[in-house]
């Protein structure tokens, strides 16, 4: 829907994460401060040069080749649970369980390789419900206790929160 919107062709997803790649490696080439040349398949950019920044780069998704690349070039790395369809006219769910969360966080594991314990991850929470749960909360502290995103598989049904805003965070 959002290629849809902005006018652009929705790719498969071999396209989109080199698209991705190469917008990443401009911008790093970018945030240097250095003069930046860059000629790729997507991108191109000549002698141009922007004042030096630090910025995280937050790379966000649930596709394997994606996940990857976060794992290889992100400082902080999204789960979102679920995945367009080949075509990009629905989603796939078949991820979004505690099981399909820590398969993701393996994955990531294993390409980052030593880097992995430098990185943050991330969960892009898809449903916060009302009144806490007493079954929910000894699974939301648990996670609340630990940096890593693994331990949202405590809940069961991970990226979804269930609880008052103090409770959940206190």
């Amino acid at each position: 829907a959002e290629y849809d919107q902005a006018g652009i062709d929705f790719h498969d997803a071999a396209a989109r994460v080199g698209r991705l790649a190469e917008a990443i490696d401009v911008m790093r080439q970018l945030w240097s401060g250095e003069p930046c040349t860059f000629a790729g398949e997507h991108y191109r950019v000549t002698d141009h040069q922007i004042e030096a920044v630090s910025v995280p780069l937050l790379i966000g998704g649930n596709g394997t080749r994606l996940l990857r690349l976060a794992a290889r070039q992100a400082d902080i790395v999204g789960f979102t649970g679920f995945s367009p369809t080949v075509d990009g006219s629905g989603v796939r769910l078949e991820r979004f369980t505690s099981r399909g969360l820590e398969q993701r966080v393996a994955l990531v594991r294993e390409a980052a390789g030593e880097r992995f314990d430098s990185l943050e991850l991330n969960a892009l929470l898809q449903r916060v419900m009302g009144a806490i749960h007493r079954y929910y909360r000894p699974a939301l502290h648990y996670c609340l206790a630990r940096p890593k995103t693994t331990a949202l598989a405590a809940i069961g049904g991970s990226l979804v929160l269930s609880g008052l805003l103090v409770p959940v965070i206190g």
